[in-house]
C-alpha cells in the first residue's frame, strides 16, 4: 500500500517493491488522500485492503470468525468476547486450518 499524497517516497517506488519482494502475489494499492502513513490517515480503508488481501490469498477461514468492527477499544481478550458473542448469537466456531 502506498500513500497517493506520501511525499517521502513517491508513489512510482511502489513499482520498484512490488517487483524486489520476490513473490507472485504482490498486491499494489495506492491509498487515496493520504501520506507516508496511509495507516494513520486512512485506518480503515488500510484494514479493509488488509482484510480483503488475507481473505483472498490465504481463505476467509485464516481470518476471525465474528468481526468485531474497527471501531472503539475492545477491553479484556478479544477471543473471550468472541466466545459470548458466538453464545448470545447461537454461533457455532468455525474450524481453524
Amino acid at each position: 500500500m502506498w500513500g497517493e499524497q506520501d511525499t517521502m517516497m513517491p508513489a512510482a517506488q511502489r513499482h520498484r517493491f512490488a517487483n524486489v519482494l520476490g513473490t507472485e502475489d504482490v498486491q499494489n494499492t495506492l491509498i487515496p488522500d493520504t501520506g507516508h502513513f496511509a495507516h494513520s490517515d486512512q485506518p480503515e480503508k488500510v484494514a479493509e485492503i488488509i482484510i480483503d488481501f488475507v481473505r483472498r490469498v490465504a481463505g476467509r477461514a485464516r481470518l476471525s470468525d465474528i468481526f468485531l468492527g474497527y471501531q472503539g477499544i475492545w477491553k479484556g481478550e478479544e477471543r473471550h468476547l468472541i466466545g459470548a458473542l458466538r453464545q448470545i448469537h447461537g454461533v457455532e466456531a468455525q474450524s481453524r486450518l
